[in-house]
């Protein structure tokens, strides 16, 4: 597992960090984003109830079955956690010279 923290679905797999390699930290995630210039009050009904929805137990139980943890943060959490991805991942194609190819 590339979190910083073992599965709850599988306890028993350790971390990279705990395997040794406490630098390998990789997850996929989605969220939910509005457009530049939205009115505040809108964005935060709309974290409001995304947060409420992710809160129902058969909706966590649904995202946990498949290796999601909910989280339902708030925007400005969520847009530190956006930054610190891009720079990270940044870096990381910059370290190794990944380029695209077709």
């Amino acid at each position: 597992m590339f979190g910083p923290a073992r599965s709850p679905e599988l306890p028993d797999v350790p971390t990279a960090a705990e395997a040794g390699y406490p630098d390998l930290l990789a997850s996929g995630w989605t969220g939910i984003i509005a457009p530049v210039g939205t009115p505040p009050a809108i964005v935060a009904k709309l974290q409001r109830e995304v947060a409420r929805v992710l809160a129902l137990p058969a909706v966590g139980e649904a995202l946990r079955k498949q290796g999601a943890a909910p989280v339902g943060s708030t925007p400005e959490a969520f847009g530190a956690f956006m930054k610190a991805e891009a720079e990270r991942w940044a870096m990381v194609i910059e370290a190794t010279g990944l380029t695209h190819s077709q």
